[in-house]
């Protein structure tokens, strides 16, 4: 299998996962979208990528920005 990494945009998503034993492999300086695309330490074009969302559906920055198809489950 294919080494998975985690990465989160805020640190309450940070934490909730620490609280279930799963650390992030990344967290920007800035708990924003946009702080996650300028310093992501890869190129996010072409990775597959599971992206969950708010209810409300949120912003397809993070999916833009990576140039990623999003699917709504």
């Amino acid at each position: 299998f294919e080494e998975k990494k985690i990465a989160v945009v805020g640190e309450k998503t940070s934490l909730t996962l620490s609280d279930l034993g799963i650390e992030a492999d990344f967290v920007p300086p800035e708990f924003v979208a946009e702080s996650l695309i300028e310093n992501f330490p890869v190129s996010g074009y072409g990775l597959r990528v599971f992206l969950p969302r708010v209810q409300t559906g949120g912003r397809n920055f993070i999916a833009d920005e990576f140039g990623i198809l999003v699917r709504v489950l």
